[in-house]
């Protein structure tokens, strides 16, 4: 028995719309996996918070999962300077996604040096009069890094902090007051155990009129 050649070539065009379907329906179901979970897997020490770091992702749980999101994600992690590398990697469960993101973070905290008292210069200005080992050697004192489990805060001080480095600051900060027309300035340490306002645990206190100070409390 002999087929006809013209219903070969229909029944091949059937195989090929039904084969064309069946991956436009793969396709849709890849399009509308929701996003389950969000866990950040850090591969260096842990230097920022993990919900510091989700808030500036929109790839959250609950979401569509899309390539185009999460190269988004990707470009506001880099230009929010608080990661120096990310990567995303996703595992398919059904209709839903689980999302990791592997991070190497930079440290996200704020100057651990805090001043009181001044009002002729600013914070700013302040810094800058510190030289450069005086600087450097307050941030290699003071290392903030977060358990990776809880995102709990875990602060390290270097023992010889007090001794022999804000002494130097101290130091530094009278002689710059001294020669900007402040010969009296005092500039003193503050010690405070209060982390949640100040996690490097000392203050700078500067007294610019220490004169004027005293005539107003006889």
């Amino acid at each position: 028995m002999k087929i006809p050649i013209l219903s070969l070539a229909l029944w091949f065009v059937l195989l090929i719309c039904i084969s064309s379907c069946a991956e436009q329906d793969d396709h849709s179901a890849a399009k509308v996996k929701t996003i389950a979970s969000l866990s950040f897997r850090h591969i260096t020490p842990k230097l920022v918070q993990d919900k510091q770091l989700s808030h500036l992702i929109s790839s959250l749980p609950g979401t569509v999962y899309s390539e185009e999101k999460i190269n988004d994600d990707i470009k506001s992690l880099w230009e929010s300077g608080l990661v120096d590398d990310v990567k995303f990697s996703s595992k398919s469960n059904g209709d839903s996604v689980e999302l990791i993101a592997s991070v190497s973070t930079r440290s996200g905290c704020c100057s651990p040096v805090l001043f009181v008292g001044n009002s002729a210069f600013s914070d700013s200005k302040l810094l800058k009069q510190l030289t450069a080992p005086v600087a450097m050697r307050i941030s290699e004192a003071i290392t903030v890094v977060y358990d990776t489990v809880s995102d709990e805060r875990i602060i390290h001080r270097d023992d010889g902090l007090k001794s022999d480095v804000l002494p130097l600051v101290c130091k530094e900060l009278e002689h710059f007051y001294h020669t900007n027309g402040f010969p009296d300035a005092i500039v003193t340490i503050r010690y405070t155990d209060d982390e949640t306002f100040n996690f490097s645990g000392f203050i700078f206190v500067i007294d610019e009129n220490p004169r004027h100070s005293n005539e107003q409390t006889k």
